[in-house]
């Protein structure tokens, strides 16, 4: 039996914002800082990361179906959320780097 093909662009995957308005509409979701911990967080960050993007305008309970119906998309989305971060990571290393060698500059 062939593997369903999900048609995640339904889902407005490529609208998704990794950005401070995702994790402020979390932290107003959830009331509480934000912290991806359990299932719950994750699903309410991906959630909160698509309603910044301010095109996606299902609600929660159509969101949830749409995962029912699309179970990798979780996947798609940690994927997305893990490049993001190894991204940053980078460049906060590097940044750290410069910063540091200002420093030995300056003394």
């Amino acid at each position: 039996m062939a593997k369903k093909q999900h048609n995640l662009s339904k889902l407005n995957l490529d609208k998704i914002k990794f950005s401070i308005r995702s994790i402020f509409i979390f932290e107003q979701l959830m009331d509480k800082t934000f912290e991806l911990k359990t299932t719950t967080d994750f699903y309410m960050y991906y959630y909160s990361c698509l309603i910044a993007g301010k095109e996606y305008t299902k609600t929660f309970d159509e969101f949830i179906q749409d995962m029912d119906d699309n179970p990798d998309a979780l996947h798609w989305f940690l994927d997305e959320f893990g490049k993001k971060n190894t991204f940053d990571n980078q460049f906060n290393k590097s940044s750290e780097n410069d910063d540091n060698s200002i420093k030995k500059n300056l003394e």
